[in-house]
């Protein structure tokens, strides 16, 4: 699947969103995120480049960017926020009510975590 800058960025807003959301970010969710990047094309080169426009970028920009992505991307971007949520083996639940919340802000589509790590996992 195929990001633009904006895009990678506002992911990755909200990936660290969802990651923060149980309180505490565990080192293994910061390595997943950037294994899930490299999924995405960027490399180790670009990764400091990429976190430092999320950085950057308002929440309400982020939401805004990833409302405007188009179907295909859509389920590609609520697949990689489910999988962060994941990514520490406990999934909280401020982090699926975050999720929740995401998802209806930006008409994302409906999925389990089950199936968020299917998808990214391409199995």
């Amino acid at each position: 699947m195929q990001f633009n800058g904006k895009q990678l960025a506002s992911l990755v807003k909200l990936g660290v969103a969802m990651i923060q959301a149980d309180g505490k970010v565990e080192e293994n969710e910061l390595k997943f995120l950037a294994a899930e990047l490299a999924s995405f094309g960027i490399d180790s080169d670009d990764l400091s480049t990429v976190m430092e426009a999320s950085e950057q970028l308002e929440a309400a920009d982020a939401l805004a960017t990833i409302a405007a992505m188009d179907a295909q991307q859509k389920v590609e971007a609520t697949a990689f926020l489910g999988a962060m949520i994941a990514a520490d083996g406990d999934v909280d639940d401020a982090e699926l009510k975050l999720w929740a919340l995401v998802s209806h802000l930006c008409d994302l589509p409906t999925m389990s975590i089950a199936d968020a790590i299917r998808i990214m996992t391409g199995n």
